[in-house]
């Protein structure tokens, strides 16, 4: 028996969480916080999350990319540009979002989007647990909708529009993962299927098959872990 578990936790609270059980979708509930979103016993192989954990340069000492977010840009191709990347850690030390913005422009670092200004510490608090938790792996919503099925390209629709959520859920449906089946759909269901999506990657991950992006991943120097986006 392999569980693993998906972890949507790129916006505000409730964070969505969906367990996979030798590739059947067995679990799908919301948690109030991070901890509960990461609450997973030991018999659980993989736990991949949809928050960066880690930078290869995280002093902007190079050009302040990482390679991943690169690689998983080039997969998405023009919809890439709505790929959040994540400068340098060094920007958090900055006391507003519009210093922060101040010194990408400067040191010609990637733009720090608002939203992960705000979620500094979550990520913090994933890059240290991470750190502890060789389970946990990084995943993109976006790019493992798109490693699925045989034609393996980015979906045509995005955002929270019907014909982006059908076009995720008829993905997921012809992996054999129904949603839809385990929980009602009485909330936002997209944070949902990116948890389904970021816990197919976790099965693929445990069982050998994901690709890593970039093929060759730099690390961390900080903790060591390789810096890679799983799908």
């Amino acid at each position: 028996m392999v569980r693993v578990q998906g972890v949507d936790a790129r916006g505000r609270a409730p964070f969505w969480v969906a367990e996979i059980e030798d590739g059947e979708l067995v679990d799908l509930h919301a948690a109030g916080d991070l901890d509960a979103a990461l609450a997973a016993d030991d018999e659980v192989a993989t736990i991949a999350v949809d928050v960066p954990l880690g930078h290869e340069d995280p002093r902007g000492e190079s050009d302040g990319w990482r390679a991943c977010d690169v690689a998983a840009r080039e997969v998405l191709g023009e919809a890439g540009e709505r790929f959040f990347v994540l400068p340098p850690p060094a920007v958090f030390a900055t006391d507003t979002y519009h210093e922060a913005l101040a010194m990408c422009r400067e040191r010609g670092w990637p733009k720090l989007e608002a939203a992960l200004w705000f979620a500094a510490d979550r990520l913090a608090a994933l890059a240290d647990r991470a750190g502890r938790d060789q389970r946990l792996v990084e995943v993109h919503p976006e790019v493992s909708f798109a490693h699925m099925g045989a034609g393996r390209r980015p979906p045509e629709h995005y955002g929270s529009s019907w014909a982006a959520l059908d076009e995720r859920l008829e993905r997921l449906h012809g992996e054999g993962l129904h949603p839809e089946e385990v929980e009602p759909a009485d909330h936002d269901p997209r944070p949902a299927l990116d948890a389904c999506a970021a816990a197919w990657t976790a099965h693929r991950v445990s069982r050998g098959q994901a690709r890593r992006l970039p093929g060759d991943p730099p690390s961390d120097p900080r903790t060591g872990r390789l810096v890679a986006v799983h799908a």
